[in-house]
């Protein structure tokens, strides 16, 4: 009887567990994660795309759904791309990273981690364009030894959520995750660690 983790070329299992390689040859390892018109798709882990059993490849929402990969700031200044969307991306210098999210697009989503204390400048995610699109959702902001606070991002002119390393966060242990939830606004959720008098990261 074939295993049910196996298939062939240009024959799709739906039970499968495969990856679209080039020419439409299908390789074990990645899962199906959708079908659309009885037609499976799969993961193509060697571009992050999707592709069917003609090795179609789609663009926009389900170009950058596979990706698994953390990205180091390493400079002052990171642009990220679509066909980034699933990495995890790291605050790793104490003199301030800014992140720039791509244009976004419905289940486009990134997550952002705290894995050192800001000392100066800040750890900030800003959207693409500031006057068209938004931030929204809810951020906590926590200190030692007392209740957090909530600030609220409105998504209709919020755009930027910068950690100062103190009062607005930046202390080592935070973390973001950002969801596109239309073509103009990511939905965040946040729980940040600050100290001082805390105020609101949000602009």
């Amino acid at each position: 009887m074939p295993s049910p983790f196996v298939t062939t070329a240009n024959t799709p299992n739906e039970n499968a567990v495969t990856q679209i390689g080039a020419g439409g040859l299908l390789y074990p390892y990645a899962p199906i994660i959708s079908t659309v018109g009885g037609t499976p798709y799969f993961i193509d882990t060697s571009g992050g795309r999707l592709g069917n059993s003609t090795g179609l490849t789609l663009t926009g929402t389900s170009a950058a759904m596979a990706n698994t990969a953390t990205i180091s700031g390493q400079g002052a200044t990171v642009t990220l791309t679509a066909a980034q969307s699933g990495s995890v991306c790291y605050f790793d210098r104490a003199a301030g990273i800014v992140y720039t999210l791509p244009a976004p697009v419905i289940g486009l989503s990134f997550v952002f981690l705290n894995i050192v204390t800001i000392t100066s400048n800040n750890a900030s995610v800003t959207t693409a364009n500031s006057g068209t699109q938004f931030i929204l959702g809810s951020i906590q902001l926590t200190k030692s030894a007392a209740s957090p606070s909530s600030f609220l991002a409105n998504g209709t002119s919020n755009y930027l959520i910068a950690q100062n390393g103190t009062t607005t966060g930046g202390i080592l242990g935070g973390w973001m995750e950002y969801y596109a939830v239309s073509s103009t606004q990511w939905l965040v959720t946040a729980s940040l660690i600050g100290s001082g008098t805390l105020a609101t990261p949000i602009t």
